[in-house]
């Protein structure tokens, strides 16, 4: 199947009357054909992150968020829109428990654009609502002509696995 842009033009006689129409024919198939894969390969990353259980984060080289998956309202209690344009660190990673306030410039997970590598580790982040969950994370930086433009970080509420470990840890305490 081939697609093809057509386009007429009327060419006008010296006294401005219609004289003959012209028709160009462009194949296009092969653009429609990328614009078809485009879609579909956006429909599918959004299908992707959507549904993924992990927050997932895009941001910028400044820090600033320029994407969010809705597993991070689900967690934080942070819609989309109060991240979008912030310096993700000042909302969910903001202090220590103890109240200590927690620097950007010593967050591992801001260091994956400066480091221009990735990063992982573990760590406890802070819900909309003041509390803290443990959470397991790797950010890595997107790079755009070999220059650090942003990161994407991938974080994994872990709670659930780390009271499961506690357990474990009692029950092998009471066994000894």
């Amino acid at each position: 199947q081939v697609i093809v842009a057509s386009r007429w033009s009327l060419q006008r006689d010296k006294q401005g009357l219609p004289a003959a129409i012209l028709e160009t024919n462009n194949n296009i198939t092969e653009r429609k054909r990328a614009e078809e894969e485009r879609r579909y390969n956006t429909q599918l990353l959004r299908t992707l992150t959507d549904n993924a259980s992990s927050m997932l984060f895009m941001v910028d080289a400044a820090g600033l968020t320029t994407f969010v998956n809705p597993a991070v309202d689900q967690i934080t209690g942070y819609r989309a829109d109060e991240l979008i344009g912030q310096v993700v660190h000042d909302k969910i990673h903001h202090s220590y428990p103890d109240g200590r306030p927690y620097p950007s410039s010593e967050c591992p997970l801001s260091g994956a654009v400066r480091m221009r590598k990735p990063v992982r580790g573990e760590d406890l982040f802070v819900r909309k609502d003041g509390t803290f969950f443990p959470v397991r994370y790797s950010a890595s930086p997107i790079f755009r002509d070999d220059v650090p433009v942003g990161a994407v970080i991938e974080v994994q509420d872990v709670t659930e696995s780390k009271a499961a470990e506690e357990e474990v840890r009692k029950q092998a305490e009471l066994l000894s």
